[in-house]
């Protein structure tokens, strides 16, 4: 399936519609909404539990030095915090609060621009 999905989005261009949309999301979603619920009891569990270990990965608002997975984890949790998430008609659900925390902490991990 992710083979597919990976040549599916490389036979599409990147319209300026929608990179301003995604923006939109990573700002509104990533950033916005993750700021606003850092403070969260969620938040503070989920970084009880994953300490800094020597990683490259940051947590929104938060310490660097964590594993991938568990900053996209904790941002993930941050970003979902206070259900203002956005909302994807057709899936239903709210897509930039799992992929954007997924994506940056790996973006970060491998120090890709902003474009990648």
């Amino acid at each position: 399936m992710s083979g597919g999905l990976v040549h599916f989005m490389n036979s599409r261009p990147l319209t300026v519609k929608l990179v301003g949309l995604v923006s939109l999301m990573v700002v509104g979603t990533v950033l916005g909404v993750s700021i606003a619920g850092r403070r969260e009891a969620p938040v503070e569990i989920a970084l009880s539990l994953n300490p800094s270990e020597g990683g490259v990965a940051s947590i929104i608002c938060g310490p660097g030095g964590m594993q991938v997975d568990r900053a996209a984890f904790v941002n993930g949790i941050m970003a979902h915090a206070l259900d203002y998430d956005d909302v994807h008609p057709v899936m239903l659900g709210h897509p930039t609060a799992v992929i954007g925390p997924a994506l940056l902490a790996l973006g970060e991990a491998e120090a890709s621009s902003g474009q990648d």
